[in-house]
C-alpha cells in the first residue's frame, strides 16, 4: 500500500463492509429465538421470512453507511497527493454485498440454530466475532501477507477475505486491494455452502424448538 493512499477511506471501507457482517449475525441472533422459532406449522418459506427480513433491515443501514463512504472517496479522488482509483469493478460492487448478505445470514441462523440447543455458546458468539475480524485484513493490508506464501493462502480462505479486498480493489484502486478470481471462488462457495447448512439447521432447529427452548 503506497504511503499516500487515504489511510481513512482504506480503513473505512474494510469496517464498512465487515460491520455489515458483525451487524447481521447480532440481529439475527437477537431477533431469530424469541420471534422465529415457534411455530412448527409454518412452511419454510414463511419461517425464512423472519432472517432475510432481519438482514435486508441491516442492509438499509449499510447502505446510509455507504453512501457517507462514497462522499469521502469521491473528496479525495481529486487530491493529487492520494492515489485513489475507482475500477471497472466497481460494476461488482452490488455482488459483494450481496455475498456479505449471504454470509452473515447463514452465520447467524447457523449460531441460532445451535444455541437453542446450546446456550451457553452465546457467551462466545462476541469473542468469536471479534477473532473472525483480527483474521480478516481491516486494519491491515493484504500485502503484509505477500512474503509469506503459507499465510496468505490461510488468510485469503477466510470467506471475508477476498470480499474485503475485491471491495478496496473496486472502491480504491490496486494501491488498496487485491482481486484474486481463484480465492473469490472459494470464498463464493463457501458463502453458498455456510447459507445452505445454516437454513438446513434453522429449520431443523425451528421443528424441535418447543423441546429444546
Amino acid at each position: 500500500m503506497s504511503d499516500s493512499t487515504c489511510r481513512i477511506c482504506l480503513r473505512s471501507s474494510s469496517d464498512l463492509g465487515f460491520s455489515f457482517l458483525a451487524t447481521s449475525i447480532a440481529s439475527l441472533r437477537e431477533s431469530l429465538i424469541p420471534k422465529g422459532m415457534r411455530s412448527n406449522s409454518e412452511s419454510a418459506s414463511s419461517r425464512m421470512a423472519m432472517p432475510i427480513s432481519t438482514c435486508f433491515s441491516q442492509l438499509v443501514a449499510f447502505l446510509i453507511q455507504a453512501a457517507m463512504f462514497a462522499v469521502f472517496v469521491l473528496i479525495y479522488l481529486f487530491v493529487p497527493k492520494f492515489h485513489i482509483q475507482i475500477t471497472k469493478f466497481i460494476i461488482l460492487v452490488p455482488f459483494l454485498v450481496l455475498q456479505m448478505m449471504m454470509l452473515g445470514m447463514g452465520c447467524g441462523i447457523i449460531i441460532c440454530a445451535l444455541t437453542t440447543k446450546y446456550r451457553d455458546l452465546q457467551m462466545l458468539i462476541d469473542f468469536g466475532v471479534q477473532l473472525w475480524m483480527y483474521a480478516t485484513p481491516v486494519a491491515y493490508s493484504i500485502k503484509l501477507f505477500e512474503g509469506t506464501p503459507f499465510l496468505y493462502r490461510i488468510v485469503n480462505y477466510n470467506p471475508m477475505t477476498p470480499v474485503i479486498n475485491a471491495m478496496r480493489y473496486a472502491c480504491l484502486g490496486p494501491d488498496c486491494g487485491r482481486f484474486d478470481l481463484k480465492y473469490y471462488l472459494v470464498s463464493l462457495v463457501m458463502t453458498v455452502v455456510i447459507l445452505l447448512v445454516g437454513i438446513l439447521l434453522y429449520n431443523k432447529a425451528e421443528k424441535n424448538f418447543t423441546d429444546t427452548v
